[in-house]
């Protein structure tokens, strides 16, 4: 993921979750859903977010990529007989970074 997609799905899920949390009554006694609503509605929600994500990245604090590193090894493992062995792990590690900056005082 680049910084744009990073964007652009902080948005999308800072705007669900107002939705949600706003309309928690709506959701319960009427069934809405983040898709039945209005698209007006939706990208009302969006502007909001997206004021919210864009002062996070302003300070530095929103990642602007996905970096994937693929893991091939074993954490160490205590049988209850007392042996020791490693338990394989295999999959694919995924972290966010943040652009770096450097600190003046």
């Amino acid at each position: 993921m680049n910084a744009e997609q990073i964007r652009a799905e902080a948005i999308e899920v800072m705007a669900r979750t107002d939705f949600e949390e706003c309309h928690r009554s709506e959701i319960k006694t009427l069934a809405w859903e983040w898709g039945n609503v209005a698209e007006s509605m939706r990208a009302a929600y969006r502007r909001g977010a997206a004021r919210a994500v864009d002062a996070l990245a302003a300070a530095g604090l929103l990642p602007t990529i996905v970096e994937k590193q693929a893991i091939d090894g074993g954490v160490p493992w205590t049988h209850s007989d007392g042996g020791r062995s490693a338990l394989p792990i295999y999959g694919t590690e995924q972290r966010y970074v943040t652009e770096w900056r450097e600190v003046t005082e």
